[in-house]
């Protein structure tokens, strides 16, 4: 038995406590900072590890208009004449990069979420549209559709209306304030969306619009959320990957490449985002 009574001491936990806490804030630290060599921090990195990077995008407000138009006023004119200045050059490298062969149908995707693809696809789009060019755009993400929150329109009837055989291709078609520019859009579809992305009717589906117009943009689910995706890859002239400069990661890039592969498909170029 104790001859007197006992007590924590105080001062030794606290500076026990302190001690601690410095080491694993420390440890955090050092383990953050490992995983940041991952994170895609400019251009010069993506060529350095052998990429092609055909246009970057400067960063713009989430609060300005999604569609980016030479036409259009901003509040910061000069980030948007940039912003146009990127898309028309991609308007270029699509009419004229490619010698061997002319790129109708375009498939924009990324390695995840939050890049940024939908916005990038419909201004590539509307930049074609703007060129006399016929050009119809397709939202084929299943998994999380967003163009019709951009063009701000109801987002059925769909894409997925028509591949279930409930509406004809000349219904779920839609004009936009655009006269050279059609709309398809898309409803999500959690249940087993590779089914409908790598069926026969969505092949169907592609030669047909490829002759209906002079352009076709896909704007695809995210390749490491639906690998599947590079099955659309297969069957269009040009994938862009749309990378978001400070929170992409190479090692998505390498598992949409992967994914590419699979399909025989071993080119495509990035867009950088949000430079």
């Amino acid at each position: 038995m104790p001859g007197s009574f006992v007590s924590p001491n105080i001062i030794l936990n606290v500076l026990l406590g302190i001690l601690a806490g410095l080491l694993i804030g420390l440890g955090t630290s050092l383990l953050s900072k490992g995983k940041d060599l991952d994170i895609v921090n400019s251009a010069e990195e993506i060529e350095e590890a052998g990429y092609k990077i055909i246009a970057q995008i400067p960063h713009y407000s989430s609060l300005s208009p999604m569609l980016f138009d030479s036409e259009k006023k901003d509040e910061d004119e000069e980030v948007n004449r940039k912003i146009v200045h990127s898309f028309e050059n991609i308007q270029t490298y699509l009419k004229y990069g490619n010698l061997d062969k002319p790129l109708k149908t375009i498939l924009v995707t990324s390695g995840f979420n939050e890049e940024g693809k939908s916005t990038i696809a419909a201004n590539i789009a509307w930049h074609l549209s703007n060129s006399d060019s016929k050009v119809l755009l397709v939202d084929a993400d299943l998994k999380k559709p967003e163009l019709n929150k951009i063009f701000k329109v109801n987002a059925t009837p769909s894409l997925a209306h028509y591949l279930f055989r409930k509406k004809e291709l000349d219904e779920i078609v839609r004009k936009t304030d655009n006269a050279n520019l059609d709309l398809i859009t898309c409803i999500e579809f959690p249940q087993n969306p590779a089914v409908i992305v790598t069926s026969e009717r969505m092949k169907n589906f592609m030669d047909t619009v490829k002759e209906q117009y002079d352009y076709v943009i896909y704007d695809s689910s995210s390749l490491c959320q639906l690998k599947e995706t590079s099955f659309i890859a297969a069957n269009v002239d040009e994938t862009i990957l749309v990378v978001r400069k400070n929170q992409s990661k190479f090692i998505e890039i390498a598992q949409a490449e992967s994914f590419l592969s699979e399909n025989n498909i071993f080119t495509f170029d990035i867009v950088l985002n949000d430079v």
